[in-house]
């Protein structure tokens, strides 16, 4: 029997300092979860820089799709986005 694919939506915005490192350390605790069928769903909510090179920038093997808004819609409206996409 095939696993089911659970989809993680992580909303982003201006990832800077400890918000990068939150990222990272949210992929770190990712990669070490027993359930693998998984994929992460990243969405930046309109940041005035693509967050696209700060993702790509943390060098994970974990499958990973990323969704830019163009304009900063909140929190909620993002995570429906990456529901949509997921």
């Amino acid at each position: 029997m095939k696993k089911k694919l659970l989809s993680v939506c992580i909303p982003t915005y201006e990832m800077r300092g400890e918000a990068k490192k939150m990222l990272t350390r949210s992929f770190n605790i990712l990669k070490k979860q027993t359930y693998k069928n998984f994929e992460v769903v990243i969405i930046d909510d309109g940041s005035p820089e693509s967050m696209e090179r700060v993702v790509s920038e943390t060098k994970t093997s974990l499958s990973i799709k990323f969704i830019r808004e163009e304009k900063n819609m909140g929190r909620s409206y993002t995570r429906n986005t990456g529901m949509l996409y997921a």
